[in-house]
């Protein structure tokens, strides 16, 4: 979410009324498609002052996804080649930017239809998965973001290298195995995302926003009353970025 404060708890001094944030809302904490929404302070930051208050709303959750899966548990670094499976959703084109951030040359999957748009954002290749199904670079990968969870594990050791971690969006009965199994015959990991709403990964966020190295890109932009319409269309799995739902007072 992201929008300006109203009102602060009483032990609360990193923020003020009319202040202007985003933030992850913590699932016992309550939703945020809603007028008014309450969340922590520390799942809270300033939002980024170069982008409209409204497309702030659609960096916290997928923004951070990616940060921690690519950092905390891809350990990327300047110079590794990433892939990244599902590059131009929700989570993966925001992926895509923190990579080539980090100085990694990216290898992006999406449809051909969204090539332009991945380009843009920094990708150095790209492997349309429509055309061919193996995910094979000119090197092998030293990290894969896997967005999608379709694709066998050995497709990606197919294309890795001999030390390469996998990054999963979700867990899988082959995924879980290879996790605990992996340590005792190889040195490739496969790690599960566990996204953490945390204060400071989104001042890095905003701070990658106000240097121009990340962006939101917007699919459409629906009002709250359209708020079944957007999970119907964010259902159909071919959003390209985010889905923004916007309250607009009376």
């Amino acid at each position: 979410m992201a929008g300006e404060v109203v009102e602060v708890g009483a032990g609360v001094t990193d923020f003020n009324p009319g202040d202007r944030i985003f933030a992850m809302a913590s699932v016992s904490g309550g939703a945020t498609s809603a007028e008014y929404a309450v969340v922590e302070a520390q799942a809270a930051a300033r939002a980024p002052s170069n982008l409209p208050l409204a497309e702030c709303a659609a960096i916290p959750l997928a923004g951070l996804t990616a940060l921690q899966s690519l950092r905390d548990l891809g350990h990327i670094a300047a110079g590794q080649r990433v892939l990244s499976v599902g590059a131009a959703g929700g989570v993966g084109h925001f992926a895509v930017q923190i990579a080539k951030s980090y100085g990694a040359h990216v290898t992006a999957v999406c449809s051909g239809r969204h090539e332009k748009m991945v380009r843009r954002l920094g990708a150095d290749a790209i492997i349309d998965y429509t055309q061919r199904q193996d995910f094979r670079g000119e090197r092998p990968y030293d990290l894969a973001f896997d967005l999608i969870v379709r694709a066998p594990l050995r497709d990606f050791f197919a294309a890795m290298a001999p030390a390469g971690v996998v990054v999963s969006a979700l867990p899988s009965f082959s995924r879980v195995s290879a996790e605990l199994l992996l340590p005792i015959v190889s040195r490739r990991r496969v790690r599960f995302s566990m996204v953490k709403a945390r204060a400071a990964d989104l001042d890095q966020l905003r701070a990658l926003c106000e240097a121009g190295t990340l962006r939101p890109v917007i699919d459409e932009t629906l009002s709250l009353s359209a708020l079944a319409a957007a999970h119907i269309v964010s259902q159909k799995g071919h959003v390209a970025g985010k889905i923004l739902i916007t309250h607009s007072p009376a």
